[in-house]
């Protein structure tokens, strides 16, 4: 993943520059660049069809130049539909435009000093709702078939919510977003097949495997995990704990 910080001013730049790699070393679990653009003329001129879908660009709106920050994600969007891009702004009356442009970017990053939530925070929640978004695609189309006896199990792994032990046997149940399966494997058997997707699976507890992508809330005074599907699991707080810090929550 490249990440593009297209910013005229050096020092909200450098600030953004330095954020962005403290969230990425904390929650990214993928290969990533950040790239300050110093340039910005040479950007906007060079803009290539070799865009990656999974690459982030953060442009500010204003630029001191003779073309804005909407013209440059307009070309940037028009060389690729899936990357994502992160508007910077102190001046929200810009929304319609963005939308009458169809540049549909994932977010906006309020500059302003009175806004509800610090740019670093604001940061925190769009990267990290990219992360996922690119763990996702990544895992979405990966079916993996779970052997035992003479039986077979073809399933996709994104649909994983979690993999819970059968206490007293060596089965374990294997709980999807729309099914639940039982399967004559043991957990610790399961763990070691499916260390290769641990972008995908917390593995480090002892009666549960758990897909941290499908995770909606973890709710500490419920003690409770709560997947998009609906699906609840109810953990003790050393669990729901370990569960946090692994997932930077």
């Amino acid at each position: 993943m490249n990440l593009y910080i297209l910013e005229d001013n050096f020092l909200h730049r450098e600030y953004l520059e330095k954020h962005v790699q403290l969230i990425l070393e904390k929650k990214a679990r993928i290969d990533y660049d950040v790239i300050g653009v110093k340039d910005l003329f040479a950007f906007y001129q060079n803009v290539s069809d070799d865009i990656n879908d999974d690459d982030v660009f953060i442009v500010d709106i204003d630029f001191n130049t003779n073309f804005n920050g909407i013209e440059l994600a307009k070309k940037i969007r028009k060389n690729n539909l899936k990357c994502f891009i992160v508007f910077c702004t102190s001046n929200t009356q810009n929304v319609l435009q963005i939308i009458n442009e169809q540049i549909l970017p994932i977010n906006y990053l309020v500059k302003n000093v009175g806004s509800t939530l610090s740019l670093h925070d604001q940061l925190e929640e769009t990267l990290t709702q990219i992360i996922d978004i690119t763990t996702r695609r990544t895992n979405e189309a990966e079916h993996y078939q779970f052997r035992w006896g003479g039986n077979i199990l073809n399933i996709l792994l994104s649909d994983i919510n979690y993999i819970k032990t059968l206490k007293g046997q060596k089965n374990s149940v294997i709980v999807t977003i729309s099914s639940q399966y039982i399967i004559g494997k043991t957990l610790k058997e399961i763990k070691q097949e499916l260390q290769e997707n641990n972008q995908l699976f917390y593995l480090d507890l002892n009666s549960y495997i758990i897909n941290i992508l499908n995770i909606k809330e973890i709710n500490r005074i419920e003690r409770k995990v709560v997947f998009y599907s609906g699906e609840e699991i109810e953990l003790g707080i050393r669990i729901i704990d370990k569960i946090r810090n692994f997932i930077g929550d």
